[in-house]
């Protein structure tokens, strides 16, 4: 699924006015802009791409058992304990393993004015980062992982809720969901309404990163862990799918940098311009994430 932006006016400025289009700093200033507004991408392990060609291996490493000593082998009555070796493996993952892709149709773009440019890269970070974090959800639903999904389609977001996708994660992930600060959860804007009657945050600031209004960003922690509200996460049938995970759970590699191509077009003569990013996932711990499933609306 491809996210489209649309423009149904054209630019200002003339042929020879304005900044030239250069797909080398635009792909600078989307990669830029894109990092802020992703939301999940930023908590999990995050690798970088070196071309379309590379691919990034994982190492997923074995874990050692022991048999139980016993009184019989004290006495030499019994075998001798035996070790299992650890099995190490690894998992590649390669940019065509997703991507995210965004569109826009625009007249004369190549001689538009720098900051209606701007304003046009801006939404094609926006596009970028929500198809993202729209995959990642996906992600945790899909067979890498075997995660708990808790709530419905019209579920409040609520205390037992949130303590039941807690213990979820700690249970399974142990060591791995440290309450201090790596364990996240994102929620929708819809349910803002439920998440401030929880006692456990009603003497918690509700602000942005800045200071500012809870438009975006880490509003909250509680219980060690940080919330983010963040209408990308993956709304399907009315209902968002919020996920808590730890940073120990997932790893998004992707390219340094978007792509782009642009082509004319005849049905509105004009040129379209196409950008895209490659990335992939991994599941570093199937067992560190829960889904809850709740109203998006």
């Amino acid at each position: 699924m491809a996210a489209t932006i649309t423009s149904s006016t054209i630019a200002s400025g003339s042929a020879g006015s304005g900044q030239p289009f250069n797909p080398d700093e635009w792909a600078a200033e989307i990669e830029t802009s894109a990092r802020d507004f992703r939301v999940i991408g930023k908590l999990v392990r995050e690798f970088t791409f070196r071309g379309p060609a590379d691919q990034l291996n994982i190492p997923i490493i074995g874990t050692i058992t022991a048999a139980d000593f016993t009184a019989a082998m004290e006495e030499g009555n019994n075998a001798s304990i035996v070790y299992s070796l650890p099995v190490n493996s690894s998992k590649a993952i390669t940019p065509g393993m997703s991507y995210a892709a965004a569109i826009l149709a625009q007249r004369e773009l190549d001689h538009s004015k720098y900051d209606l440019n701007s304003a046009y890269q801006d939404e094609l970070a926006e596009a970028l980062a929500q198809k993202e974090d729209q995959d990642e959800v996906r992600f945790f639903q899909n067979a890498a992982f075997t995660n708990t999904q808790l709530g419905s389609t019209t579920s409040n977001y609520n205390e037992p809720l949130f303590l039941s996708q807690l213990q979820s994660v700690v249970t399974a992930a142990k060591s791995k969901a440290k309450l201090n600060g790596n364990l996240s959860l994102v929620f929708h804007s819809a349910q803002i309404d439920d998440l401030l009657a929880m006692g456990i945050l009603t003497n918690t600031s509700f602000t942005g990163v800045t200071g500012g209004p809870a438009i975006t960003g880490i509003v909250s922690k509680a219980y060690g862990v940080n919330w983010y509200m963040s209408d990308n996460v993956f709304v399907s049938g009315g209902a968002a799918y919020m996920p808590l995970l730890s940073r120990e759970a997932l790893a998004v590699a992707r390219l340094y940098k978007p792509k782009f191509r642009d082509q004319w077009t005849s049905d509105n003569i004009g040129w379209k311009l196409v950008t895209w990013q490659e990335f992939g996932f991994v599941a570093l711990n199937p067992t560190a994430a829960t889904i809850m499933i709740g109203k998006a609306t």
